[in-house]
């Protein structure tokens, strides 16, 4: 499908809200394009509602860190905005913002309406009880990750000459590289991480590449 209806004040429903307090302009974006992706792939033979791009793909279209698109749509699972099961994302909601006067196939009518007596207690259940269980349908790994994440220790800091060599190889000044370390200590990674210098190298190395450096 080419459209789909977009409500004029979707920015202050409560989820996207949430979605915005925490990772701002970049979150809502992301859920907009996910949703994008997911009605332009509604066709008569497609009526599954799943998100085919995987987090590298939609990293390398929106320039977000794959780990940040990760962190981002598992918590917006969480909120209800997205279905998560078995690796699987979807959004059977979307099926309200469709109707029958967005084609002219008639069997595709039929099927959206079929669709939508399918799925309506999915889009009619309380947003609480949606949460609770989506968080039951994560999976044992992803709940795993959650619980072992963890951040760089406050004390750490690069050797002089990580320093120089990262400086000399990403062109990079001094007051940006203490910015990227800043900004890895912030970060909340999947598991316990134990060489920091190796993290922060890579930190900086994928910074580099996929972020504009500050003038």
């Amino acid at each position: 499908m080419k459209w789909f209806k977009h409500d004029s004040d979707a920015g202050s429903d409560a989820k996207l809200m949430k979605v915005r307090i925490k990772y701002g302009m970049e979150g809502y974006g992301l859920y907009w394009y996910c949703l994008e992706l997911i009605v332009n792939g509604i066709s008569e033979s497609n009526l599954t509602f799943e998100l085919e791009h995987d987090a590298e793909i939609i990293s390398h279209q929106t320039g977000i860190h794959f780990e940040r698109v990760q962190e981002m749509m598992t918590f917006m699972i969480d909120l209800g905005l997205f279905e998560g099961q078995g690796g699987r994302i979807t959004c059977l909601k979307i099926l309200k913002r469709l109707d029958k006067s967005m084609t002219s196939n008639k069997s595709f009518r039929e099927m959206l309406d079929t669709a939508k007596e399918s799925h309506d207690s999915v889009m009619t259940v309380p947003d609480l009880v949606m949460q609770d269980e989506t968080r039951l349908d994560l999976t044992t790994q992803d709940k795993k990750h959650t619980r072992a994440r963890k951040r760089a220790p406050t004390s750490y800091q690069p050797s002089k000459e990580l320093l120089a060599s990262l400086a000399t190889e990403t062109n990079s000044k001094d007051w940006q590289l203490n910015d990227l370390l800043n900004e890895m200590k912030d970060h909340e990674f999947k598991s316990a991480k134990k060489d920091w210098d190796a993290v922060f190298r890579n930190w900086v190395r994928r910074s580099t590449r996929w972020n504009t450096q500050p003038p």
